[in-house]
């Protein structure tokens, strides 16, 4: 298998495996908007391609639910999902992926960390100033239903992705050394 092709094909899975991660209710149901592990879905993907792969993977995922498939949360999917107040949030996962995947390679935790913490806030901005838009509210509205519940979960979720994808990366660089 030559580096290009398996380039597509971990892009390929990694945009499935953020499309089943992402669909799958967690059972918690804050305000009428599902918890999801979209965010550690996309930390997992970002942490373990790298920015380019990983933006891509998470690009390819964006279009399949724009075209219909219920990869989003709830499993639902179509360009109306994205049209709504939660649609920001999957916008501004492409910024997070291309942050988060800036530090894939980088040893200095606390340079991943603040990058971290950084593409979270981007997303987190894209998504209330979404939210405010499409509902007509406020930001601080927006801050207090679309964020404050979820900030915590969206934190570990990015921390545990990161312990994930460390291990992950040395079993697809292991095995891929192999071929």
């Amino acid at each position: 298998m030559s580096k290009k092709t398996h380039s597509m094909v971990m892009i390929a899975m990694f945009g499935a495996i953020i499309s089943i991660i992402s669909a799958i209710p967690t059972g918690i149901n804050i305000l009428g908007v599902p918890a999801t592990l979209q965010t550690f879905a996309i930390a997992l993907t970002a942490y373990t391609l790298g920015y380019k792969k990983g933006s891509m993977a998470t690009l390819i995922y964006i279009l399949l639910g724009v075209i219909g498939l219920p990869v989003f949360g709830g499993f639902k999917g179509g360009l109306g999902v994205l049209m709504s107040v939660t649609g920001g949030f999957i916008v501004g996962f492409v910024p997070l992926s291309i942050l988060l995947g800036f530090t894939s390679d980088s040893k200095n935790k606390k340079k991943i960390a603040i990058v971290s913490f950084i593409g979270l806030a981007l997303c987190y901005i894209i998504g209330v100033t979404w939210f405010a838009l499409i509902s007509k509210t406020s930001i601080i509205t927006g801050i207090l239903i679309m964020v404050l519940p979820y900030l915590s979960k969206d934190i570990i979720s990015m921390f545990a992705a990161y312990v994930v994808a460390k291990r992950l990366k040395k079993s697809i660089n292991l095995k891929w050394s192999k071929i």
